[in-house]
């Protein structure tokens, strides 16, 4: 059974990092004067952008930033 790993491109991951910090500035600017559930809606879009930025970058400089695994099964 062989397998490899598998990531995006540099310029793709940065591209995506670069993407989600604007939208981490939409949605900053977007929901802070709101009130209510907006805010917890606020939390949840900042955390979750920023592990998509996190996630993107990582994979762009770590040397063994891979998103992923592929394994090839025996055929039975």
């Amino acid at each position: 059974m062989s397998s490899f790993r598998y990531r995006p491109s540099k310029p793709a991951a940065v591209l995506s990092a670069v993407v989600g910090v604007g939208m981490l500035v939409f949605g900053i600017s977007t929901f802070h004067d709101e009130g209510g559930s907006a805010v917890g809606f606020l939390v949840f879009w900042c955390a979750v952008v920023a592990g998509i930025v996190g996630l993107n970058l990582w994979s762009a400089f770590a040397k063994n930033g891979a998103l992923g695994t592929y394994e090839e099964k025996p055929r039975t």
